[in-house]
């Protein structure tokens, strides 16, 4: 068995009280204490790994149209990313859901925290069976632990939707953390 399947039998206990809450709700994984450079190999992954990636939001202004994730965005991203600041990405992860990106760079720290954000009702549907459901975790486990890369001190976190310090979510049962 693949280590990400292992990963999702082992986190699935918390994990299915958290994406399998409906009503509009939102859940989050937080990949906390990048590397400030690895956002280049944050956007390959972004690339690889999800459908018509896009850009909403870019050195902490919103886009009046949303941008292709192209050559010349990532240029954009990728230079402005030496500052303080927050960029933010769609992408499709297939016909009907979706995940937000939100890149949090502290240049002070040197560090980067991404924050992929899906809607539950879309991306787990009432009604799927849970090998399903299974299934689309294994998919944005394998999204986060690309971004993660070789980086096994960076904490990946799944949460319910969550807006504040990610590292106050360290010592909660209420999260997977691996």
């Amino acid at each position: 068995m693949e280590l990400i399947d292992l990963m999702v039998e082992r986190v699935w206990p918390v994990a299915r009280r958290i994406v399998l809450s409906w009503n509009d709700q939102a859940s989050e994984i937080f990949i906390i204490d990048l590397p400030i450079d690895a956002a280049p190999r944050v956007l390959d992954v972004i690339q690889e790994m999800t459908e018509r990636p896009v850009v909403l939001r870019m050195n902490g202004a919103n886009l009046d149209q949303e941008l292709p994730l192209n050559l010349s965005a990532r240029r954009q991203l990728i230079e402005t990313s030496n500052r303080s600041t927050v960029h933010s990405l769609r992408a499709g992860l297939d016909e009907q859901a979706c995940c937000y990106f939100y890149f949090w760079v502290d240049a002070v720290a040197r560090r980067i925290e991404v924050e992929l954000v899906f809607w539950n009702d879309l991306c787990f549907p009432a009604g799927r069976p849970v090998a399903e459901h299974k299934r689309v975790l294994g998919r944005l486990l394998r999204i986060a632990h690309r971004i993660r890369g070789d980086n096994p001190q960076c904490k990946c976190i799944l949460s319910s939707e969550y807006n504040s310090e990610p590292r106050e979510l360290l010592n909660s049962r209420e999260v997977a953390i691996w």
